[in-house]
């Protein structure tokens, strides 16, 4: 019996992040005890005996019904539902920390070549406004919110409200009557596009890394 149980230092391996913790734990279970398929008897009472003692020490995080039997198929089905429940919070882990980054303020990183376009773009823009004839309020406010993007464009991260503030100071001017910035405001909403296009594309490139790191993480279904 007691050659069948975890060593202090398998168990030493056990993270101490409640989620975490039981991706190792059933991961030491299925390398100790080998095909979950082949699991009989005691072996099987043993590994719903550590699987529903961390259960039921964290029972405010798992909601997975601890089996009344100790055979083969009800530690199969119990070892199935604990990793579906994994998956599951592992995913809405990931959904928070994306909202978490939603509120700290959108950032994005631009290819070079993105840069070389959008600093193109920004020069028109210069043209266009310092062709409009527009109060001189209205020229230094928009001025001086293109200014502060074109310096956000040569930074690492590239914030995003900058953008926003350009966007909606020339759109408010334009829709208060100065018609001769719209096509400003059609420069400006193409660098918002061309942004748009490569945050889409780092979000899909950050949620296939998170993907595979949560199929890293999380045992196999057994056979």
């Amino acid at each position: 019996m007691d050659n069948l149980l975890l060593a202090d230092d398998e168990l030493g391996q056990v993270s101490e992040d409640v989620v975490g913790g039981l991706i190792d734990l059933i991961q030491l279970l299925e390398r100790k005890y080998t095909d979950l398929g082949s699991w009989q008897g005691e072996t099987s009472a043993i590994v719903i005996e550590y699987l529903s003692g961390y259960v039921s020490h964290h029972s405010g995080v798992f909601r997975t019904e601890i089996p009344d039997e100790y055979g083969a198929r009800q530690c199969s089905w119990f070892v199935e539902s604990l990793k579906n429940e994994v998956k599951g919070k592992l995913a809405r882990e990931q959904i928070g920390m994306a909202l978490a980054r939603k509120g700290r303020g959108d950032n994005v990183n631009l290819p070079p070549t993105y840069k070389e376009q959008i600093r193109d773009l920004v020069s028109r823009i210069k043209l266009i406004i310092d062709d409009a004839a527009i109060p001189p309020d209205r020229h230094d406010d928009i001025m001086a919110k293109l200014n502060a993007f074109a310096a956000e464009i040569e930074k690492n991260q590239t914030n995003l409200e900058k953008l926003g503030k350009l966007w909606l100071s020339l759109t408010r001017h334009a829709g208060e009557g100065a018609k001769n910035l719209e096509p400003a405001v059609r420069l400006i909403e193409r660098v918002r596009k061309m942004i748009g296009g490569v945050q889409d594309e780092q979000e899909a490139a950050e949620a296939a890394a998170i993907t595979q790191d949560i199929r890293k993480r999380l045992p196999p279904p057994s056979a």
